[in-house]
């Protein structure tokens, strides 16, 4: 907030425009909330399988979003006015993170240990959902192909660093391959956040409406709790309103 120009970008960060808000812009938050929280994902199940059977599931659910979305929102406050401050687009995408905090810690008093800090933490951010997001694949491997732990497990990585090594040149010697407009680290953050995790909930949400049935859903999510609890009233939102809003919200956003 002490940079020149860091005002501007708090402003920029704070004020609404309610005309720029189409669906397109819906799928792409519905996409980063479905990563940020891991809605969706094999990481979700493999967290969820260690719940006790009388966890507070709604409550858990609540405060689970309402820390995420605190921690962005405090984020934005140190990331948006430092981006104006320093001349640069604040729609820069994954750069934002590398380009705009070095350039930041670069100003700070002590930065070179801030930073140092920081980074470290991202890489521990980043290692914990590596290993969520690991473990789905090992266990597929193990159960389905009957292969025994170790050999899955460097098969998965083995298989990750093959599909993923291209996304990690996508902002270097291969930027100028494209598809549809974005480079390949772009088009597999856009792919995975915005099309297979809405994707994949939709299925989730025909699955509990109409095989899982809302009542075994209800009877199940409410066993740990008293106060925050999934209503009856809850039923027509489950069954019709979540699958209708994210079919809507899907194509308008591709289409």
């Amino acid at each position: 907030m002490t940079l020149p120009g860091s005002i501007e970008g708090l402003k920029w960060y704070l004020s609404v425009d309610f005309s720029k808000i189409n669906g397109e812009v819906v799928l792409a938050a519905l996409g980063q909330s479905f990563f940020s929280i891991g809605i969706a994902s094999g990481g979700a199940f493999i967290y969820g399988s260690y719940l006790q059977k009388d966890s507070n599931i709604p409550g858990d659910g609540l405060m689970i979003i309402g820390f995420d979305t605190l921690a962005a929102f405090i984020s934005g406050l140190v990331i948006f006015p430092a981006i104006f401050a320093l001349g640069l687009s604040p729609d820069s995408g994954p750069n934002l993170l590398f380009v705009t905090m070095s350039n930041l810690f670069n100003q700070m008093p002590a930065g070179g240990f801030f930073g140092a800090m920081f980074f470290l933490l991202i890489f521990f951010a980043a290692l914990s959902s590596a290993l969520g997001y690991l473990e789905p694949i090992v266990v597929s491997f193990t159960e389905l192909l009957k292969m025994d732990r170790k050999r899955a497990v460097w098969l998965s990585l083995a298989l990750i660093f093959i599909v993923g090594f291209p996304t990690i040149l996508g902002h270097g010697p291969w930027s100028h391959i494209l598809i549809g407009g974005r480079n390949l680290f772009d088009f597999a953050d856009y792919l995975s956040g915005n099309i297979m995790m809405p994707l994949g909930a939709l299925v989730l949400a025909f699955y509990t409406g109409f095989v899982w049935k809302f009542n075994r859903f209800q009877k199940e999510a409410n066993l740990g709790t008293n106060r925050v609890k999934v209503f009856d009233w809850w039923a027509p939102l489950v069954k019709y309103v979540v699958p209708v809003a994210l079919v809507a919200i899907f194509v308008s956003g591709i289409f």
